[in-house]
């Protein structure tokens, strides 16, 4: 999908790119989710991953199609 909306010259660094966006989300999000929960319980973790799920959802439904 990244190759429909980027240059071809420049596709390859833009897929290395969500790439690392994607790890560094995959080690973040356990340290953040432990730093919720011992801060405020194991509820207000589950409620704010509720939140942003519920936006990214959101995100998603309102991005447009990329043009062919």
């Amino acid at each position: 999908m990244i190759r429909e909306v980027v240059d071809s010259r420049v596709a390859a660094t833009a897929v290395a790119f969500q790439t690392s966006i994607g790890l560094a989300g995959a080690f973040l999000a356990p340290i953040a989710g432990g730093i919720v929960v011992d801060q405020a319980g194991f509820d207000t973790a589950f409620l704010l991953a509720g939140i942003l799920a519920i936006f990214g959802i959101a995100v998603a439904w309102v991005a447009p199609e990329p043009r062919s």
